[in-house]
């Protein structure tokens, strides 16, 4: 016979291992290290989370601080603005009704609608404010005052 340039692959000596085919549970460990670590992590929880329901804290009341000190300003800037637009409307009445003799801006039938009987300003409901605007803008700013 001639001879042949491989070698046939052959087991190695002694054979091959045998298969595992057993389940092979895991090392249990230390429990005293897996208690210590479980108390370790839960009291640096614990820690962490004190210390910043402290910084929500001190930040809740800096806020509320900062708001309670603008809070009368943003009436103030509130007020001035709703009496800019009823100075605009009264002006266009006064615009409209011009030619209409015995015609006093502000009142009906000679009574003041805007002031009371001891000559107080009377803040007008959300309906005669936006009686001059479209449906659309009175309901959009209703909405948008709910929303704060």
């Amino acid at each position: 016979m001639s001879r042949i340039g491989y070698t046939q692959d052959m087991p190695p000596p002694g054979g091959y291992r045998p298969i595992q085919y057993e389940k092979i549970m895991p090392k249990q460990g230390n429990a005293f290290i897996k208690l210590a670590g479980l108390v370790g992590f839960t009291t640096f929880g614990i820690i962490s989370y004190y210390k910043t329901r402290r910084t929500w804290r001190l930040r809740r009341i800096e806020q509320n601080d900062a708001r309670f000190a603008v809070e009368p300003l943003i009436m103030a800037e509130r007020q001035r603005s709703t009496m800019k637009y009823w100075r605009k409307l009264r002006d266009e009445e006064n615009e409209l009704m011009k030619n209409v003799p015995h015609w006093k801006t502000g009142t009906l039938y000679g009574e003041p609608v805007y002031y009371s009987p001891r000559g107080r300003f009377v803040e007008p409901n959300f309906t005669e404010y936006y009686a001059h605007t479209n449906s659309k803008s009175a309901a959009y700013h209703r909405n948008e005052a709910r929303k704060h």
